[in-house]
């Protein structure tokens, strides 16, 4: 995992908080709860720079590693362009506000995590649903503790609700 080094991170930082000073002035909540207690992602600002991620291996790998970028990439306000060279974004996924397909890599360098994820992916103050039963002896037993923790992220989950009702019509039809 890489640390951010965006040029405009201080920028959207300062974004962040204005939107939260805005929200609490006019009495709304910075996130309204949906299905499933996730949260409604956060509309990603165009000025600023996508993150770009790749992808090895099977599908599940990447996605895992990926889904913490979308993460990350959400909370701060930021698109993410999927690369995946072999089986392309499209053939399984619609693109959507927050995620979108593309054919090469970013200029901005920085920008570019491939098949990594970025070191400070997990938000301080993004609350967890405090509802994870971790039960000794079943599957949840194979997953790394930062994949257990952003399954019980509200943002991460509202990730995955949108990657489900993005599923494209190839995928479907199965």
């Amino acid at each position: 995992m890489r640390p951010l080094a965006s040029k405009n991170k201080h920028q959207q930082e300062q974004y962040i908080q204005d939107a939260e000073v805005s929200d609490a002035n006019n009495a709304v909540p910075p996130t309204s709860l949906i299905r499933n207690n996730a949260i409604q992602l956060n509309k990603p600002d165009m000025s600023f720079e996508p993150i770009y991620v790749g992808g090895c291996c099977g599908i599940g790998h990447r996605l895992s590693r990926n889904i913490l970028t979308m993460t990350y990439a959400n909370n701060h306000l930021q698109t993410v362009h999927v690369v995946w060279t072999d089986v392309s974004w499209s053939a399984l996924f619609n693109d959507t506000d927050y995620v979108q397909a593309r054919e090469r890599m970013g200029k901005e360098e920085d920008n570019n995590y491939r098949n990594d994820y970025l070191a400070d992916w997990y938000v301080e103050n993004t609350t967890t649903s405090n509802k994870l039963i971790v039960e000794s002896g079943t599957v949840f037993d194979r997953y790394a503790d930062i994949h257990r923790q952003a399954m019980d992220l509200p943002v991460a989950q509202a990730m995955l609700l949108s990657m489900r009702d993005s599923l494209s019509p190839l995928v479907l039809s199965y």
